[in-house]
């Protein structure tokens, strides 16, 4: 079992179902060196996303990108949404069947389609290569989301950029992240 965070439920749950010979590695954060710019772009309204997300589209059109919404329901808007727009977009999220989560994510690490719309179904666990952005569409109130989140770019040596966009209902999701991160620039 590997995970970028270990809060304290899942190593209790580990412990209980991991075999008693089982070793713990904690790999302190200055030895974790990934090379992300993590930039926050406050908004004044939610009504804004639509044009900073297309804005970051257009101003890096040849990234792999990775937008994390909160909801299925944001998911399945924003992927309408850009494919009106005429964007080729896959979405990635609980409501579809195994095999169309399996198909999406195909496409998108193919570069069949350079841009996937997720819900934290995405945020672990998946190794996808050459993700060069991740949009916090909408950031999670969870700051270890965050990490997970943002981690899917800038991986193996390789550099990324990680975009969330603030709106003034954020402030307190925002706090609890800056406390994880006091490297961010708003």
């Amino acid at each position: 079992m590997f995970s970028a965070t270990v809060p304290n439920h899942i190593e209790l749950l580990a412990k209980r179902f991991l075999k008693s010979d089982f070793k713990f590695v904690k790999v302190s954060s200055v030895e974790l060196k990934p090379n992300i710019e993590e930039k926050m772009i406050k908004l004044s309204s939610p009504g804004e996303k639509i044009h900073e997300l297309m804005h970051i589209i257009d101003t890096h059109p040849m990234e792999k990108m990775l937008v994390f919404v909160k909801t299925k329901k944001d998911a399945k808007d924003l992927f309408f949404l850009l494919t009106k727009k005429g964007i080729r977009v896959q979405a990635l999220h609980g409501d579809l069947t195994q095999r169309q989560r399996e198909k999406a994510l195909s496409a998108f690490k193919s570069g069949a389609v350079s841009i996937l719309i997720a819900t934290d179904v995405a945020a672990r666990g998946l190794d996808i290569k050459d993700v060069g952005v991740v949009i916090n569409y909408n950031i999670p109130e969870d700051p270890e989301l965050y990490i997970h989140r943002i981690g899917r770019t800038g991986r193996i040596g390789k550099s990324g950029k990680a975009f969330s966009l603030i709106c003034p209902e954020d402030s307190k999701a925002l706090l609890r992240i800056k406390k994880l991160r006091s490297k961010i620039s708003v």
